[in-house]
C-alpha cells in the first residue's frame, strides 16, 4: 500500500510540474510565422500565428500582438507584429531559414 501512495503522489507532482513548466500563448511555430506577410489581415495572422498572448492598443489606433511561449525547460520565445489602423500587418517577421 506504501509503494501505491508514493506512485500516486509521485504522478500527482508530475503533472504539476508539467503544468508549471510552460506559460504564454503556446509554442510558436516559426515555419507559421515565415508566412506572415505586409498587409495580412489579423483574421489572417491568427489563422497562422493562433491566439496573441498580449494585443496592445496604441493612442494611434494601431495594434501590437504579442506572442510568447515561456517554457521552463527551453526557454522563453515571442514574436510581436503591429498592425495599422485598419488591421493589416505593417511589417511582417524578418526570420533567418536557419531559425
Amino acid at each position: 500500500m506504501n509503494k501505491f501512495i508514493r506512485a500516486v503522489v509521485v504522478a500527482v507532482v508530475a503533472v504539476w510540474l508539467t503544468g508549471c513548466a510552460t506559460a504564454g500563448s503556446g509554442k510558436i511555430d516559426w515555419n507559421n510565422a515565415r508566412q506572415v506577410k505586409d498587409g495580412m489581415t489579423k483574421k489572417e495572422v491568427a489563422a497562422l500565428m493562433g491566439t496573441p498572448y498580449q494585443v496592445v492598443a496604441r493612442n494611434d489606433g494601431t495594434q501590437r500582438y504579442v506572442w510568447v511561449n515561456v517554457n521552463l525547460f527551453s526557454g522563453t520565445q515571442s514574436a510581436a507584429l503591429d498592425f495599422d489602423r485598419d488591421g493589416k500587418v505593417v511589417k511582417a517577421f524578418q526570420i533567418p531559414d536557419n531559425f
